[in-house]
């Protein structure tokens, strides 16, 4: 159907999110 592409772009984004606190810290 597709939805590959989108779980691996959500997958990405999640990722940036979760290094971004980290980063902070």
């Amino acid at each position: 159907h597709g939805l590959d592409p989108v779980r691996a772009r959500i997958r990405d984004i999640l990722a940036e999110v979760v290094k971004m606190p980290q980063r902070r810290a």
